[in-house]
Formats: structure tokens, C-alpha cells, sequence
């Protein structure tokens, strides 16, 4: 065992959200030392007791801790946030299926893609927190249904993309013959993506009558 010391460190901080979520997620992962945290205004002194490697890892973990929350909270140049699969499943309160939540953000128009397991968009942190919590509890509904696992995610996605609730989603894809049974158990007649497209443009066709509506008044 490696000799016992107190290393400091100092974190400067921009806003009350930033030092709120430094606080949580340091004092949630920081489980293999002990440390204590003072702060003054938007300054962070941390002081770490440990053995070197435990020291050297704790530094190294809460300089990335910061750093994924500040390309979180703050746009680059480019205007896009950049969000851990680690921060969003903190923030979230669960795992976060970055492949789906990319669909559903692309779909509704953010730019958005994924750069070595961050999600890169447009879209700030609470917005993008409200639409993985809503397509979340959409996969909870379809989950409890006998459907194969991409009707379930394609249903999910439909239903977020579109504000809809999942039972009328599942309702839309039976009235379009998306959906058959095969031993009790639910399907997709056609390729997800084919079916994903068949059901959002359901929401163009509604959102092109709207246009028309306000055009004509």
C-alpha cells in the first residue's frame, strides 16, 4: 500500500447549475478515497486523502467529471452541447440508448450525431433530458407488450418523434397494416425504418393541412 497524503485542487466554476452538478456526480463516483469539497462563490477546493494512485485517479476522474459537465451546460463555437453516456444516464436517472435518442432527435430537426460515445447537438441539456425520459417511458409501455424488440423500438421512437401517446402509436400502426402476429407475438410486416417513415408522415400530412388551414385564414 502506497503512502497516505492530502493532495488540493482547485475547480472554477461558471454558474450555480454547473456547481450543482459538479457536487452530485463527484460525490456519487468518488467512492475509493476520501475527500473534502469547500467552496467560495464559484471556486471548488478539493482536497483528496489517499495513497498516490488513489490520488492521481481521483484527479484524474474529477477533471473529466468537469469537463463533461461544462460541454454539457455551454455551446461550442459550432452552437452544439456535447453529452457523456455516463452524464446523460446521471441526469436522466437511467441509461440512455444513444442510437435511438439520435433518431428521435434528428427527426424532430436537431442536428445531432454521435463522436466516439458522446451525443453531439443543438439541443440544450433539459431538452434533451425531456425527450430520453419521454422516449424511455414510451419503450417502458411497448416493453410490456408481446412485441418483437424492433417493433417495440420503432413504436418508441414513432410515438416520442411525434408527442403521441403509445397506445394511439400502437393503434396508427395496426390501422396501417404495419403490424401482424405470428403465435401470438407482434411483428413488423416491413423493415423498421420503412415503418418509422410510414408513421411520421402521418405527422407531415397533418402538419402540411395545418399550413393550409393558416394560409387560407
Amino acid at each position: 500500500m502506497g503512502q497516505f497524503g492530502k493532495k488540493h485542487l482547485n475547480i472554477s466554476i461558471k454558474s450555480q447549475k454547473e456547481l450543482e452538478m459538479f457536487i452530485d456526480f463527484i460525490t456519487k463516483t468518488i467512492k475509493y478515497c476520501n475527500f473534502s469539497l469547500k467552496t467560495k462563490g464559484f471556486n471548488c477546493k478539493i482536497s483528496i486523502l489517499g495513497d498516490k494512485a488513489a490520488q492521481k485517479l481521483a484527479i484524474t476522474t474529477i477533471r473529466k467529471i468537469h469537463s463533461n459537465i461544462k460541454k454539457a451546460l455551454y455551446p461550442s463555437a459550432e452552437g452544439t452541447y456535447a453529452y457523456s453516456s455516463q452524464l446523460l444516464a446521471k441526469v436522466v436517472g437511467f441509461p440512455v440508448s444513444q442510437e435511438m435518442l439520435v433518431e428521435v432527435l434528428q427527426r424532430k430537426g436537431f442536428r445531432t450525431h454521435i463522436k466516439k460515445d458522446i451525443l453531439v447537438t443543438n439541443l440544450d441539456l433539459n431538452g434533451v433530458k425531456e425527450e430520453a425520459q419521454d422516449l424511455w417511458s414510451n419503450i417502458n409501455f411497448f416493453n410490456n407488450l408481446n412485441m418483437a424488440r424492433s417493433l417495440r423500438h420503432t413504436l418508441a421512437i414513432a410515438a416520442t418523434v411525434m408527442e403521441l401517446s403509445p397506445q394511439f402509436m400502437a393503434e396508427m400502426a395496426t390501422e396501417k397494416s404495419l403490424i401482424k402476429t405470428l403465435n401470438g407475438k407482434y411483428y413488423l410486416k416491413v423493415n423498421p425504418q420503412q415503418a418509422l417513415e410510414e408513421l411520421l408522415a402521418e405527422k407531415s400530412q397533418n402538419e402540411a393541412k395545418i399550413r393550409q388551414r393558416s394560409e387560407k385564414t
